[in-house]
This record gives structure tokens, C-alpha cells and sequence, in this order.
């Protein structure tokens, strides 16, 4: 029985579409013989006069109908995100990782540190961030979440028992491990942690076939994943490990097409990565990339990569952590999903029994199915359409919702990733974002349009113009090659661009030589609307390359060249262009909490001399 309650009640919401379509496909067939009985050509053939209603079965049916309306309604909401705000997530500070935040002394791919941010990102979702690098029961002692990642060993057995107290007693822990668990020879400590439950961390690395898992995820019904689409990483997992899971625990996220590469166990350097190269032998197909389990009155959630919580993977994965944590925060509510699936199973089988007694109740029994069908996908729809309730921070957002040129979150050409990751050295939490929302644009302090390819409606040009009324920053970066899908939102402040090519140049300015790739010069546009006030920030001879406009409270600044900000403009795998980066810093609104740093690397010698790309010599490592 315990079983049972364990397993098939809390999988019968991804049934619940299922069991609809068998109840239409019972009750149709017998309202259609019903039809043929009483006469096709009665106009009341759906709800024949022949036989009164009794107030018996009006009120059963009533009831019945009811009850299956409210459970298919609110099945899709019981596990959505919960903003419970003020709750406690504690994050145990040691392990194969580190703290480190994007900074002036390093550039390059490795620059961005691993979870320096996480705190701040879980602070401004509502959260309050704890980090110890103790696990007693007075360091969980109040806590919702507790966060851990990577141990390098098995943790002491007081600290194991601290955690399961605290699980048990209603807590939410998140483990997050990959394929380098296997350091320092103690076999894997995950799994060891992991022993009271059913779910185990393969020894393998867990990879796909095609890039990012592009059109590999597979994505049961959970409030983790609702709306997201297989042909994106939203998850932004990566290589990690594979779960095993038993039937106490169920998936959260599948690698649908991936397989499981067997681990270099003498290769450490790499951490443990094989060959990469799918081998006959290796297991293929639907892995667990993210599961959970319920234990006592709390939950244990793993995940098999911890790429999604780094600083700079964050930028893309934000949507998925910050739903993460709100869920771990609130728990899984499964007494009331048990309540209302049960309701559900006692709705159908109450309306089969009057099915037969009350040919009239099929045709209401109908109404009342399809009803909850149309409820449970509204709710489902609204799910897809939460966004993270950002409530603190200096939140930046780097459009991809208009298809940029530039490809987000790679370091590799024509990636973007030096922008964002500079954007977090000058104090801005930086986003990627995939669908143009209002409501979270309304949150942000800037805005980034770089080069984008769709065109930016005239709705959304209203929005644009009113936020920045309100005081935020846009950024724009585009030439006149592309300026087509942004010439009505650049029209709109009063600006154009001439047609006059420039190509790469390196101009003079206060912060060194700063470079162009394609440089096009900046005009008033022609017309009756007056541009704002308007400051020419950078130019070549007579040319304004880049303008600032002053708007209401806020400000547009248009840079005329669409590669401007791309990775080998402004920072690359190993290298910055320091002049360009400054230049970057002198366009954001100065953010004070690294004001002194900000300043010091404004007045600082640039790394590598003028106008060369400053190496990255030192590289943090975890």
C-alpha cells in the first residue's frame, strides 16, 4: 500500500489527458447508441424530454461534473513554483568548486568563477542565501533548501545525519554532482550521502548526440520544466552524469538522445571524461539527467551536472535554478495532489455508474470531461508562461528573444559571452532573454539589443519607449547592413544610420584605443519627432559612432556596429580587449556596489599594454 501512495498517485497526473480521452472514448460511443435508440431526428436527441430528471440524479450529476472540473483545473497548478519569500537556502560552501565572481584581475573563458553569483541570484528571486561550510542541525536549523555540490569527500557522519534530520523534518535538499565525483579515490561521495534513498549518480558522463542536448530533453509534466522547449537548453545542462533511479523516485528531466560514456578512471585532469564517442556496450538512450524523491516530510532532488548554478551558464539557466529553488522553498504539496487526484478517480468512477443509470448524465459527463480538459490546459499554458519574480538586484537582460546575430552564451565565434560576463564585473546580474516579456523587463535596470534579426514590433517599441521613460538603460548595437529589423524602434528615438561603410578602425578615446569591426556612422533621423538629448560618446573624424539619448528618467545608447560586443571585439577565450571593455564600463549605469573596484580598473594600467589584448596568465581554479 505504501508503495502505491508512493508511486502511482504521484505519476497519475502525467496520466490525467489519458484518462480523459478513455472516459470520451466510453461514454461517446454509448451516447451515440443512445441517439440511434431515441431517433436521429429528434431535436432533442442530446438531452431527450423522454425521461425526467430525478433530483437525485441532477444532484449527483452536479457533484460529479463539479469534481472533475476542479481536479482537472487544479492538477496542473498543485506543483508550480511557490514565491515563498523570506525562505531560507543554505549553500555548503565546500567541495570541488568556488566562490568566485567575475573580476578585473582575470579575463577569458575561465574568468567568470563557478557560484560567486548564485547567492546573489537567489537573494533576488525573493530567497535568503546562507553559506556555511558546517552541516549541524544549527546551521539548518530554520532553513527550507540545502544546496550542495561536488563534495570531494564522503561528509562525516554527524554532517550526514544533520542532513537526513533535516530532510525528514520537512527540508529540501539539492544535490548537484558530474563526472568528477570520482576525486580523491573515496569512490563516489554523492552516492554515499545518496544511501538512504533511490537515487544513485552513475559513474559515466552523461552525453548527447546533438550540441546543448538541442531537441535531446525529454520533459515529464513538472512545474520545473513547464513550457520549455526541446529545441532549446533551458536547462543548460552539459556533460555531467547519469542518474539511476528505483521506483521511489521519479524524473525531472530525460536526455532523451544521449548515452552514457564509460569514464577515463585514470585521467583525473579531465575529471573522469572518456572518450566522449559513443562506444558499442555504453547504455543509449533516455537518461535521467534530474530526479527526486520524497523522504519523510521532505524531498532529495539531484541533479547530474552542476553547470546550470555556474555564473556564467546562469545567464541561460536562470529560468530553471530560480524555479528550482522557489519549488525546493515551498515543497512538493502531495498531500493535496493526492486529495485532488483522488477526487478525480471518485468523479469518473461515480460518473461511469450513473452513466449506465442515466443515458441524459453521459452527455453532461462529457461536458464536464472536456471542461476539465480545457481548465487543465489553461493552467498548464499559464505555467509555461512563469517568469522568475526578480524582486532585488541590478538585473540586466541581453535580448535573444529577436534572434541576434551573435550566438548567446558561447565563448566560440560568433559567440556573446564576453559581453554578459563584463556586465557582471561592473555589478549587473546578466540574462539571457528567450521570450520578450514586459513584466520582466519591468524588473530590469538595461536592456541589450544586439543586432537582432526579427523585427521589433510596434508594440514592443511602445514598451521599450516607456520603460526607458521609466529609467532604464537600452543598449543597441547594429549597422546598416542590418538595421532593418530595428529601423522603426531606431526611428522612434530619432535616430538612423548612414550608409557610409567604415569597416574596423581603432579610435582615440580616454580609455585607450577602442576598436571597431564594422563600423557604420550614426544621423538624426529625418522626420518631425525630435530626438532627446542627444552626446556623441564616440566618434572617427566627423562620424558619431556611438550616441547616448537622455529619455524621461532613462536612456538609449546606440553603438553603429554589429560586431562591436562579439566575443573577438571585446573578451575571447584567453584574451580582452581592455580599451573596449572600459568603454563598455563608461556606458552602464555605475552600479555601487563595486564602485571602488570599477574606479581602480578605470584608472589602471591596461593588462598588456595600449590597445593590445590582455592576457589571461592566471586562471582561477576551483
Amino acid at each position: 500500500m505504501k508503495l502505491l501512495s508512493d508511486l502511482t498517485l504521484t505519476h497519475l497526473v502525467i496520466w490525467g489527458p489519458f484518462v480523459v480521452s478513455v472516459l470520451l472514448a466510453f461514454l461517446l460511443p454509448a451516447r451515440l447508441r443512445t441517439i440511434s435508440i431515441e431517433g436521429q431526428d429528434s431535436p432533442d436527441f442530446l438531452f431527450p424530454a423522454k425521461v425526467p430528471w430525478t433530483k437525485k440524479q441532477l444532484l449527483s450529476a452536479a457533484v460529479a461534473v463539479l469534481l472533475l472540473t476542479i481536479a482537472g483545473g487544479l492538477a496542473p497548478w498543485l506543483e508550480r513554483p511557490v514565491e515563498r519569500r523570506g525562505a531560507t537556502v543554505v549553500l555548503y560552501e565546500k567541495g570541488f568548486l568556488n566562490w568566485l565572481r567575475p573580476n578585473f584581475e582575470f579575463f577569458g573563458r575561465r574568468s567568470a568563477g563557478m557560484f560567486g553569483l548564485l547567492p546573489d541570484f537567489i537573494e533576488s528571486i525573493g530567497l535568503r542565501a546562507q553559506r556555511t561550510s558546517s552541516l549541524t542541525l544549527a546551521t539548518l536549523r530554520g532553513a527550507s533548501v540545502l544546496f550542495i555540490a561536488n563534495p570531494e569527500g564522503p561528509l562525516p557522519k554527524s554532517e550526514q545525519d544533520a542532513v537526513w534530520k533535516f530532510v525528514r523534518g520537512g527540508g529540501h535538499l539539492i544535490l548537484a554532482g558530474d563526472h568528477t565525483s570520482l576525486r580523491g579515490g573515496w569512490g563516489n561521495p554523492l552516492n554515499i550521502l545518496l544511501e538512504p534513498t533511490d537515487i544513485r549518480f552513475r559513474t559515466d558522463s552523461a552525453n548527447f548526440f546533438t550540441g546543448g542536448w538541442i531537441h535531446g530533453y525529454r520533459f515529464p509534466m513538472t512545474p520545473l520544466t513547464a513550457g520549455f522547449r526541446p529545441d532549446q537548453n533551458e536547462p543548460a545542462l552539459v556533460v555531467g552524469a547519469s542518474l539511476e533511479i528505483g521506483s521511489k523516485a521519479r524524473p525531472l528531466v530525460i536526455g532523451r538522445w544521449g548515452y552514457s560514456d564509460d569514464p577515463a578512471l585514470a585521467d583525473s585532469a579531465s575529471g573522469f571524461l572518456g572518450d566522449l564517442k559513443y562506444s558499442p556496450g555504453e547504455h543509449i538512450g533516455d537518461l535521467v539527467l534530474v530526479a527526486t524523491q520524497q523522504m519523510g516530510r521532505g524531498r532529495v532532488t539531484a541533479l547530474g551536472d552542476t553547470s546550470p548554478f555556474f555564473n556564467g551558464i546562469l545567464t541561460i539557466s536562470y529560468s530553471f535554478v530560480s524555479r528550482l529553488f522557489l519549488w525546493a522553498a515551498a515543497l512538493s504539496p502531495d498531500p493535496p495532489f493526492r486529495l485532488y487526484l483522488t477526487n478525480c478517480v471518485l468523479a469518473l468512477l461515480l460518473g461511469l455508474i450513473l452513466a449506465h443509470v442515466s443515458s441524459r448524465f453521459s452527455s453532461v459527463l462529457i461536458a464536464g470531461a472536456l471542461g476539465a480538459t480545457i481548465l487543465g490546459s489553461w493552467g498548464i499554458h499559464q505555467q509555461a508562461q512563469w517568469s522568475p519574480p526578480f524582486e532585488s538586484g541590478h538585473i540586466a537582460f541581453l535580448d535573444a528573444s529577436h534572434l541576434p546575430q551573435h550566438q548567446p552564451g558561447i565563448w566560440e565565434d560568433p559567440g556573446i559571452m564576453g559581453l554578459p560576463v563584463n556586465m557582471m564585473r561592473y555589478g549587473y546580474q546578466t540574462y539571457f532573454l528567450d521570450r520578450f516579456d514586459n513584466n520582466l523587463l519591468k524588473k530590469a535596470k538595461l536592456l541589450a539589443l544586439i543586432t537582432p534579426r526579427r523585427e521589433v514590433t510596434d508594440r514592443e517599441t511602445a514598451q521599450l519607449a516607456e520603460w526607458v521613460q521609466a529609467g532604464g538603460t537600452l543598449l543597441i548595437s547594429t549597422g546598416a547592413e542590418e538595421e532593418a529589423p530595428i529601423r522603426s524602434l531606431l526611428r522612434h528615438f530619432g535616430l538612423a544610420l548612414q550608409p557610409i561603410p567604415l569597416g574596423g578602425l581603432d579610435i582615440e578615446s580616454e580609455f585607450g584605443l577602442v576598436q571597431t569591426k564594422e563600423a557604420w556612422p550614426l544621423e538624426f533621423a529625418p522626420g518631425d519627432r525630435q530626438p532627446g538629448q542627444a552626446q556623441v560618446i564616440l566618434s572617427w573624424r566627423d562620424y558619431p559612432i556611438a550616441m547616448r539619448l537622455h529619455q524621461g528618467d532613462g536612456q538609449v545608447i546606440v553603438v553603429g556596429d554589429s560586431k562591436f560586443f562579439c566575443n573577438y571585439n571585446l573578451e575571447h577565450d584567453n584574451h580582452a580587449h581592455i580599451s573596449n571593455v572600459k568603454f563598455l564600463g563608461s556606458l552602464l549605469p555605475p552600479v555601487e556596489d563595486v564602485a571602488d573596484e570599477v574606479e581602480n580598473f578605470m584608472k589602471g594600467q591596461e593588462l598588456g599594454g595600449e590597445n593590445e589584448e590582455g592576457s589571461d596568465t592566471k586562471k582561477p581554479e576551483p
